[in-house]
């Protein structure tokens, strides 16, 4: 009888290294949606954590007097300028006179764009409005956060909607005199071509919001009662803060 040694094999099979990429594919896949997920959490972060500073020094740039304002005939500075010394950036004005085309990072969302990609850029605004119904920066000779009836239901600055093809551009800037929408009865996201002349961010399901009491909440796109969030002499009872 003839006995037979068992051939080793040497290879995998093509089935086998098929099997393998399509594992390894998937994996990968799996993994990407993890760090871009990662990476998203990380950006809104940094984005709240700029607007929670911005809130803070305009509470506080004119302690014990009104909170920061855009709309003082008295200081024809927008909101950043005058709170530059409240967030270490006194540099960017030399002898009072803003370089508008000065790197400020916490004056830009990052899940945009970085201040490098678009020298002089701002990413904040807020909904402008007139006679009694006025947002906090758009209140002539500024306003006492006692002023407020509710400071954690009212919106003091958030994102200005901008196109996917406008983030190289420097325009709304920092050193601007206004930093004002009007007319935006809510939100847009980015991707939203309709959003034009009104509020909007780039993140996927609300907008990173500061409020008067200096905290930062998220705001949704379709938050039912946006205007009278944004207007700091609203006595109608809000549904819910955001």
């Amino acid at each position: 009888m003839v006995s037979r040694t068992p051939r080793k094999r040497d290879a995998f099979t093509l089935i086998e290294l098929l099997v393998v990429i399509a594992i390894m594919v998937t994996l990968a896949a799996m993994g990407m949606q993890g760090y871009i997920k990662a990476r998203d959490s990380g950006k809104k972060i940094e984005c709240a954590n700029s607007l929670r500073q911005i809130g803070i020094a305009l509470v506080t740039a004119n302690d014990p007097g009104p909170m920061v304002t855009e709309a003082d005939t008295t200081t024809p500075q927008g909101f950043c300028v005058q709170i530059l010394s409240n967030v270490g950036l006194e540099n960017l004005a030399p002898n009072g006179v803003p370089n508008a085309t000065g790197q400020a990072p916490i004056f830009m969302c990052p899940a945009r764009r970085s201040a490098a990609q678009a020298p002089g850029g701002c990413d904040w605004a807020y909904i402008g409005t007139s006679g009694a119904n006025q947002a906090v920066l758009d209140t002539p000779g500024g306003l006492q956060i006692s002023a407020i009836s509710s400071p954690q239901q009212c919106a003091v600055l958030s994102h200005v909607w901008m196109g996917p093809t406008s983030y190289s551009k420097a325009s709304p800037g920092w050193a601007d005199l206004k930093h004002s929408v009007t007319g935006s009865t809510k939100a847009y996201k980015d991707s939203e071509t309709t959003g034009s002349g009104s509020l909007g961010s780039p993140h996927p399901n609300a907008m990173p919001t500061v409020f008067a009491d200096t905290q930062v909440r998220m705001v949704k796109y379709t938050y039912p009662q946006y205007s009278l969030l944004w207007n700091w002499a609203n006595t109608t009872p809000l549904n819910g803060a955001p």
